[in-house]
């Protein structure tokens, strides 16, 4: 006769403690030249975090970008009762399709920007 009763044994999906054991020290080495440095913001760390992404991706210039409203503003959910419909108004829709927002914030130096406008400016002169 088969028993239908079996002893349970948990397996871990993740192992989330075993794949921090391998790198805490990097870790803690990583927190403590930050702390040191002062620089919790930018700083050295980001940057080489930045240069490690863009050689891994085969990126060469890390810009980032984004779509803010990948709907126009009458078809978002908000606005759902205003009884609009995808096709009322073509020329937003068009262009909610094709904006891309390029990074502008207060901490964006004159180096910084030179270098977004001079890889855009490429962009279109190899085009």
């Amino acid at each position: 006769m088969i028993s239908m009763t079996s002893q349970r044994t948990p397996m871990p999906l993740l192992d989330l403690k075993a794949q921090y054991a391998t790198i805490r020290a990097e870790i803690w080495a990583a927190l403590d030249r930050v702390i040191e440095s002062q620089r919790f913001i930018l700083g050295p760390e980001v940057e080489a975090l930045e240069q490690e992404i863009a050689s891994y991706s085969r990126c060469g210039y890390g810009i980032g970008t984004e779509i803010y409203y990948p709907l126009p503003m009458h078809l978002q959910e908000s606005l759902a009762g205003s009884g609009y419909r995808k096709g009322d108004f073509p020329a937003s829709e068009a262009a909610s399709a094709q904006t891309l927002a390029l990074p502008i914030y207060p901490e964006l130096t004159e180096a910084m920007l030179a270098r977004i406008v001079g890889v855009i400016a490429e962009f279109y002169e190899t085009a």
